[in-house]
């Protein structure tokens, strides 16, 4: 993270779960919550970074090229995930309404 202008800020891994198409909905919902919820209580300074760029409107990553770069091909991915899922009809519903 040193070449994008984040001294001492250490990526070491990213990851993602996939399932197959008929996963059920809440399934898929409670599997993200536990891994998400896991991951931020044991990385409380990972979520004190994105609190602070939420605050600032992402406002350091948005002066970096590379970042922008770097994440372009999962954001298309997700974006054709969520179209096609939208599209069919099968997209998660939210919890919330």
């Amino acid at each position: 993270m040193n070449e994008l202008g984040f001294a001492g800020f250490d990526a070491t891994t990213w990851y993602g779960l996939v399932g197959p198409g008929k996963l059920p909905a809440a399934m898929a919902r409670r599997m993200n919550e536990d891994i998400n919820i896991d991951y931020k209580l044991a990385h409380p300074e990972f979520v004190r970074l994105v609190m602070a760029e939420n605050i600032h409107s992402a406002a350091y990553l948005k002066l970096s090229k590379t970042a922008v770069h770097m994440n372009a091909p999962t954001i298309d991915l997700l974006k054709r995930n969520y179209d096609r899922g939208f599209d069919t009809g099968q997209r998660l519903q939210s919890p919330h309404g």
